[in-house]
């Protein structure tokens, strides 16, 4: 019985620590009743002529599949859908493979409970799953209490936050599920903790990334948690007398209940396009290089149009940290870069470096391999004119071409199977070698076919010597 109070009361200490998941992408906030613990979040940023478009994604741990997203902006944002296809894209273009997700999207404007003298509704609709709004405010606790009032589950005590936005007259973007769809194939993404990513374009000169709104955790008290129980009861140790006996009271199991972790991290990548090479203090940059207009066009499509319109090349950076929520005080914005050497990804110079060197590699290997080697013999086995030495030549030059033949099927397999996992500077290689072992096996081919016209003349000629 002492065990199984231990262990009931160890399940109820890990089920405390379950850290609520602070998004490095706005605030993210599940209703009250429910566990997300984000696992990790990704968000792209392209900046060109004032104008920002910044498109997030996240994927999260837990069983929320009501939330809100709220992300403040320095000027009114236009919130559309974006695709996952870009950050599968991106991914695999600077050495990772993502996944794919996606749904399709409708726009429509909506309707709201109640207004106030200090909240104003300047945009509203639907976007795919979500129902989206953007505010603007003049007073902390109003914008706390309308977007509760409208289904937009926010703290009220953690309004404060507010202050720091509404100070510089930020706008707000909220998102959140679109009732309508829950427990439809709609939101299956969500049940399964990924969230359909969302696009904000607007004005700034100053690339940003609002971060601040994201240190604000919340998490019920234990009343509040037991207003709301329902299922089944764990025992939860409450206080220890001088005996030793131990005292607990009644919690419930579902739903879960979670608090804040002073030593969270969270992981926060950004894909930055920009006129030139950025950075973040304390952001590690795993890639830095341009990339052409075409390319960037070709990432992703949305509705079947390129998620980006752009007749110039753009410099991306790929900027990662795992960042504590505790220092998460600021909005982050990025700077040109200090160095300014491409990372990541080869020059046009290195990248024909490579594959020259590859075929010079392909060309040598195969020539000096026991395959190459064995089919070199036998064709010089075929000078001699002893029809026992033109056989062993035969059957060696088939065995070295075909064992070659065979390599060069296994080559082309593995680049078709492995196309999505392989970086650019390793598919562009393969590919040359490739293509270069191809065209020795066609000159093998050759080869052998003038050796059996030219054994074949030479027979000929010797036959009618002989009759002669």
């Amino acid at each position: 019985m002492t065990k199984l109070k231990y262990s009931i009361t160890a399940l109820l200490f890990v089920m405390l620590c379950i850290p609520f998941g602070a998004l490095a992408d706005g605030a993210f906030i599940p209703p009250p009743s429910k566990y997300v613990q984000e696992s990790g979040q990704e968000a792209v940023i392209t900046h060109k002529n004032g104008t920002e478009e910044l498109i997030l994604s996240v994927e999260f741990e837990g069983d929320a599949d009501e939330f809100v997203w709220i992300v403040p902006t320095p000027s009114k944002p236009e919130i559309d859908r974006s695709s996952d296809e870009l950050f599968t894209a991106l991914d695999e273009y600077t050495g990772y493979s993502g996944y794919d997700y996606g749904l399709g999207g409708i726009e429509e404007p909506l309707a709201f409970k109640s207004e106030s003298d200090t909240v104003t509704v300047v945009e509203s609709k639907k976007v795919d799953i979500y129902d989206t709004v953007v505010l603007e405010a003049r007073n902390s606790k109003d914008l706390a209490k309308w977007l509760n009032d409208n289904g937009y589950v926010f703290p009220e005590k953690e309004a404060y936050i507010f202050d720091y936005y509404l100070d510089k007259d930020w706008y707000f973007a909220a998102a959140k599920i679109n009732t309508d769809l829950l427990d439809t194939s709609a939101t299956e993404s969500i049940k399964t903790g990924h969230s359909t990513p969302l696009k904000l374009t607007f004005e700034t000169d100053k690339l940003v990334y609002p971060l601040k709104i994201s240190s604000i955790q919340y998490k019920p008290d234990k009343g509040e948690l037991e207003k709301r129980g329902t299922g089944e009861p764990l025992s939860a140790l409450e206080e220890e007398y001088d005996d030793g006996d131990k005292a607990s009271t009644s919690l419930s199991i579902d739903p879960y209940y979670y608090q804040y972790d002073e030593a969270q991290y969270v992981p926060i990548s950004l894909y930055v396009f920009a006129e030139g090479k950025k950075s973040i203090p304390g952001f590690s940059t795993s890639y830095a290089n341009y990339v052409g207009s075409d390319v960037i066009k070709d990432f992703a499509y949305v509705d079947g149009e390129p998620w980006l319109e752009t007749e110039d090349k753009m410099y991306l950076t790929k900027l990662y940290r795992n960042m504590p929520v505790t220092e998460m005080t600021d909005d982050l914005y990025l700077r040109d870069a200090k160095e300014k050497e491409p990372i990541g990804g080869a020059t046009q110079g290195e990248m024909f470096l490579g594959i020259s060197l590859a075929v010079v590699v392909t060309i040598l290997a195969t020539l000096f391999s026991p395959c190459g080697l064995l089919y070199i013999i036998g064709a010089l086995l075929h000078i001699g004119k002893k029809r026992g030495t033109h056989i062993a030549g035969w059957i060696m030059q088939w065995v070295g071409f075909v064992a070659i033949f065979v390599g060069e099927t296994i080559l082309v397999g593995y680049l078709i199977i492995q196309d999505d996992e392989l970086t650019k500077d390793t598919f562009y290689n393969l590919t040359a070698a490739a293509i270069t072992l191809g065209v020795l096996i066609l000159v093998m081919a050759v080869i052998m076919i003038w050796q059996k016209v030219r054994i074949s003349k030479r027979n000929k000629k010797g036959a009618l010597e002989s009759k002669e």
